[in-house]
């Protein structure tokens, strides 16, 4: 790693303290890149030292202690890090919450990390852009559901004209499993069914769908007490289940489906953009083809596929 002056140091470290800047805004700020960020405030959290006491150090002191807790540091961080993809896969469970993780951790390494460190080196795993925890999406807990801006069309065999369908898109908040089909319209006996066999895909129910505020689920959206459309509230008492509308103005709450929705572009319509569809079921088995591959393809960072997570 490139060395940089103390007063670099000493500024990432002050602006850390401060709690309110992610690291990827401490790294412009201070011109350094986000690795280097991440590693000098790896070595203060380590160090145990306070921001007052390293005030006073010169570069060479500081940079000595930083080396040597990275020498000690090595095999003590690389039985954590070991465990990185176990505690992803545990926090998308029930009741399992980083705290409980860092506890069982610490009960089996009382002489390894603190807590604040052992977040913040799961943190800086998992990519976040701030030094605090994200919050888990839970095995079963939601279901995300849309539907696509773009486009994917039926020829009509006696004329050859060609007309457009609707594409739905639902994915799970935990594994991210996702399923697509094509269908006539957003209107909502279309809605319903597709989130019906959406259902039977993933095979069970959520404890909640998440829909955007459309007319045909949502007659009138509120950031408290949305109106559902009624035959929608309908069905989703017969499943047992709840309709939580993405609120007006907050895009992490359909995040997640909106990823999905440019995948399913990029995955399934670039696959199927050279083949004609006569009907809507022919369509759909050619979706379903693509979708299970989608499913099956490893994500390139938990190296598992969405499939395997959800088993």
């Amino acid at each position: 790693m490139k060395r940089i002056s103390m007063k670099k140091i000493m500024e990432i470290i002050r602006l850390y303290e401060k709690g309110d800047m992610s690291l990827r805004k401490i790294a412009i700020a201070v011109k350094v890149s986000r690795p280097s960020v991440s590693q000098y405030i790896s070595d203060y959290i380590t160090s145990g030292l306070k921001y007052d006491e390293i005030k006073i150090m010169s570069d060479d002191t500081l940079l000595e202690i930083f080396r040597q807790n990275r020498t000690k540091e090595s095999e003590r961080y690389k039985k954590l890090s070991d465990k990185f993809e176990y505690f992803a896969g545990e926090l998308k469970k029930k009741g399992v919450t980083i705290q409980k993780l860092w506890e069982e951790y610490n009960e089996e390494n009382p002489t390894g990390y603190s807590r604040s460190q052992f977040y913040h080196h799961y943190s800086a795993w998992r990519g976040l852009s701030q030094i605090t925890m994200h919050v888990e999406h839970k095995a079963g807990d939601k279901m995300f559901i849309d539907f696509t801006g773009k486009k994917l069309q039926i020829t009509d065999k006696k004329t050859g004209l060609k007309h457009d369908v609707e594409t739905f898109v639902a994915v799970l908040g935990a594994s991210q499993l996702t399923y697509v089909q094509a269908c006539e319209s957003q209107k909502k006996e279309d809605w319903i069914k597709a989130t019906e066999k959406a259902l039977w895909y993933f095979g069970g129910v959520t404890n909640a769908i998440v829909p955007d505020c459309y007319k045909s689920v949502v007659l009138k959206a509120d950031k408290y007490d949305p109106d559902i459309n009624p035959e929608y509230s309908d069905f989703t008492r017969h499943y047992q289940t709840t309709v939580l509308p993405a609120r007006p103005a907050h895009p992490k709450d359909k995040a997640l489906v909106e990823g999905a929705v440019k995948i399913v572009y990029s995955w399934i319509y670039a696959s199927l953009r050279n083949q004609i569809f006569y009907s809507i079921d022919q369509l759909n088995q050619a979706i379903l083809q693509e979708l299970e591959k989608y499913n099956s393809k490893p994500m390139q960072k938990l190296k598992k596929s969405r499939i395997e997570l959800f088993n």
